[in-house]
């Protein structure tokens, strides 16, 4: 699972009590050799490299945090996601501070059967 906006935040960690799914953007202390890397791919999401790192990283569910987007750069994002078809949107729900959307990355074997 990974949250967006993505920089490494404790209050992903702490949110993460509630479903217990691994964190890609958690905070221990320690920052993996390659995180760096996964940060700046995350920032042009949803295009083909920041959809190929996610894969590689194994992350199923992806949570984009609506209160901590500029209004106009949440709808740029949000128009930009309804177009990959390998983003499943599953609904939104009120989080700690506000709406956040969940959409499901389906595999790239599972993409290209239902294309």
């Amino acid at each position: 699972m990974i949250e967006l906006p993505e920089p490494l935040s404790p209050w992903y960690v702490y949110w993460s009590t509630s479903h217990w799914h691994p964190l890609v953007n958690g905070f221990s202390g320690f920052m993996p050799p390659d995180y760096q890397k996964t940060e700046l791919l995350m920032s042009t999401f949803p295009d083909d490299e920041a959809i190929a790192r996610l894969r590689l990283l194994g992350v199923k569910y992806i949570l984009v945090h609506e209160a901590f987007y500029p209004s106009k750069d949440y709808t740029t994002l949000m128009l930009d996601v309804l177009k990959r078809p390998e983003l499943i949107p599953h609904g939104k729900y009120r989080d700690w501070v506000g709406w956040t959307q969940l959409f499901e990355l389906q595999s790239a074997a599972a993409a290209a059967a239902s294309n």
